[in-house]
């Protein structure tokens, strides 16, 4: 389950879904503190609170849009997925704000949308601080009730988990407009710390993000990409796709440095797995295909002249974008231009290069494993450069 972020107007999650409905993917499930599902009675009720000339200046984002994703065999018929969201909402502090509930069928497993105000009638702004975490308890508490266990699925492999997180963009499978919202949405789960590198999460989904300046300040627009990479079928307003795409991304380059500042051990494992497959791989090409295979995609930056002279690695698992820099000692943009230069990425180094390849394999597996010995094993490798170091003549 999933609180995706707010958009300006409720009209605009609220058109994402009815473009769902219109093209038989979805449908009505119920709405909840209205007097009717007419979809102007619901139109007219978020606008009537959206309105209140109480609201302040400086709130942005009215809209409340969340997803329920039941896991396999955790399937809710619609008395149930009202009476669950319901409850969900009451526990987030929304149990007395209109909100009408969605019923998908367009991912291949049936789940459901739901989108409320975020003001109340007196145009009080309902907190959203923590909410993510309260959400979690909040469906912890409900589980044995209905019947599901909050973060099934998790346990997949890396590999599995870059597979439904990044889809590539697929024109000749029609609903290109909804592909490309999908993409988007998920492209802004990850962390990430420059627009740059957000822009590389879309082209290797097959999307490119265009921006254009207006009167009216900046317009972005995104267009699928085909299979050469070149560009097809009109490019789509980023209004149109149920998000406020220009205040999600400032918001997720506000809080993706923060984020990513964290993740020590997400950095370790890529770093790792990088100089692993460094070590056997024969050119850049065969080094991306063997870290997609673990779950990891690669990005190098290069001159005009087609010199390397930077990296970014996406990875999938933890959702997280980084710089070559930003991975720790051993690993730089030099490392693989001086490869590239090469000609056969594995030769250099020689039986130096394999050890620190198998001193830094060994490290990650004791990252993935968590054993509780890891730092001394740590130390260990530590001590063994050492002694070689003082050995080498």
């Amino acid at each position: 389950m999933k609180i995706q972020r707010g958009a300006a107007s409720c009209r605009t999650p609220v058109g994402y879904n009815e473009r769902k409905v219109a093209s038989g993917e979805a449908r009505v499930v119920g709405v909840s503190n209205m007097e009717g599902d007419s979809m102007a009675t619901v139109l007219r009720i978020f606008d009537a609170y959206e309105n209140n000339p109480a609201i302040s200046a400086r709130t942005r984002s009215l809209s409340f849009h969340m997803s329920i994703n039941p896991g396999p065999g955790e399937g809710l018929d619609d008395s149930r997925a009202m009476a669950l969201a319901r409850d969900i909402m009451e526990g987030l502090g929304y149990g007395s704000q209109p909100f009408i509930v969605y019923r998908h069928t367009d991912t291949g497993r049936e789940h459901f949308h739901v989108v409320s105000v975020k003001v109340d009638r007196t145009g009080r702004v309902i907190s959203d601080s923590n909410q993510r975490r309260h959400l979690q308890a909040i469906l912890r508490d409900l589980g044995p009730r209905y019947g599901f266990v909050v973060g099934r699925g998790q346990g997949r492999t890396q590999g599995q988990s870059s597979g439904v997180s990044l889809r590539r963009f697929d024109p000749d499978a029609g609903n290109r407009t909804e592909q490309i919202s999908d993409i988007t949405r998920r492209c802004l789960s990850y962390s990430f710390s420059t627009r740059e590198q957000f822009e590389m999460l879309l082209r290797r989904c097959g999307v490119r993000m265009v921006s254009s300046n207006t009167p009216f300040g900046e317009r972005l627009m995104l267009q699928g990409l085909g299979r050469s990479g070149a560009p097809t079928g009109r490019p789509v307003k980023a209004s149109t796709l149920g998000i406020n795409l220009r205040d999600a991304l400032e918001e997720r380059l506000r809080e993706g440095p923060g984020e990513l500042r964290c993740r020590r051990r997400e950095k370790d494992r890529v770093r790792g797995i990088a100089l692993s497959c460094l070590g056997y791989s024969s050119s850049a090409r065969h080094f991306g295909r063997m870290l997609e295979r673990k779950g990891i995609t690669v990005m190098f930056l290069r001159t005009e002249d087609g010199k390397i002279f930077g990296a970014t690695f996406m990875d999938h698992g933890s959702r997280s974008v980084f710089k070559c820099s930003e991975l720790g000692e051993g690993i730089s943009a030099g490392l693989f231009r001086d490869a590239e230069e090469r000609g056969h990425w594995s030769a250099r180094g020689g039986p130096e290069r394999e050890s620190a390849v198998a001193e830094e394999t060994q490290k990650e597996s004791i990252l993935q494993t968590g054993a509780p010995d890891a730092k001394s094993m740590e130390r260990d490798i530590r001590k063994k450069r050492r002694r070689k170091k003082g050995m080498s003549i």
